[in-house]
């Protein structure tokens, strides 16, 4: 059988890293790149700063390094959280693209509890998340700062939706809610979409992430979307209104009517929420992102 490239793409919390694991233990599948060194001077580059710098300076060092790396690859190169534009790279690589979306009132409470790559103050509300500034990484391919953190859920569907009506390879889209419900059902059927084989997909049973409750504990919190719970009025108001309503609708997602949510939230809840803050900062990337 042979072997089948697969591009993956989703923003923070999407999905993504458990979709690529599973992927990876499949002999016919792979999702790394068939070219992705960096050049000799900039990896010095990288080993100097690491030698020269300390604390939170190495990580903005570092992401402006690889920002730099991923400038000199094509499409096929772009970092998975990006919002990616379609080119013949994609075609050249014999690449299968796989997108991974998430609701984004769910989204935006999974970004709150682990604002990867934030930059700004940390909040204690999500009223306050929302409504902040967000400057993103120039491997985001979007402008340098977005009104909110919202905006990076709305752009990046922008651009998945363009890539899969502009993409002349199999390209198809999955949604978190389904795929942590049922992930060999969900992720098998994307690769029998894109003509890929699914036969010894499985699922793992253990968060990806450091600090997370097992699989089953999850898929309950979506089957029950007892996530609702942790939204405000205003919080789904502010969401609302920074939401390209056409483009979730391609992916199947509606607006909630404020009116159906409390007015205020308990300091427990908020505590529930950004309680990972005060175990410590998120703001360096994870390891594999």
């Amino acid at each position: 059988m042979a072997e089948q490239f697969i591009k993956i793409f989703g923003e923070r919390n999407t999905g993504t890293r458990a979709i690529t694991l599973m992927l990876q233990e499949l002999p016919h599948i792979t999702t790394r790149l068939p070219v992705n060194r960096m050049a000799p001077e900039l990896a010095a580059l990288r080993n100097r700063v690491k030698d020269r710098q300390y604390g939170h300076w190495v990580e903005l060092y570092l992401d402006a390094i690889k920002d730099q790396h991923e400038q000199t690859l094509q499409g096929i190169g772009d970092w998975k959280h990006t919002a990616p534009v379609f080119d013949q790279s994609y075609v050249g690589a014999n690449a299968k693209i796989l997108f991974a979306v998430r609701n984004p009132y769910s989204w935006l409470l999974s970004l709150a509890k682990r604002p990867y790559h934030i930059r700004g103050k940390i909040c204690t509300t999500l009223e306050q998340f929302v409504d902040l500034p967000w400057l993103t990484l120039r491997r985001d391919h979007l402008d340098g700062v977005l009104i909110s953190p919202m905006s990076l859920w709305t752009e990046k569907l922008r651009a998945y939706s363009v890539f899969l009506k502009s993409s002349s390879q199999p390209s198809e889209w999955i949604t978190f809610e389904a795929f942590i419900v049922d992930p060999v059902a969900i992720l098998g059927g994307a690769l029998t979409r894109l003509d890929v084989s699914s036969e010894g997909l499985v699922a793992s049973e253990e968060s990806t992430k450091p600090g997370q409750v097992p699989l089953p504990k999850i898929q309950e919190k979506y089957l029950t979307e007892e996530w609702k719970n942790l939204l405000s009025r205003q919080t789904v108001a502010l969401i609302n209104d920074l939401t390209d309503w056409d483009v979730a609708a391609e992916f199947g997602y509606e607006k909630f009517d404020p009116r159906d949510f409390p007015i205020n939230l308990s300091d427990d809840i908020n505590k529930r929420i950004f309680g990972f803050l005060q175990k410590g900062s998120p703001r360096k990337a994870p390891k594999k992102g």
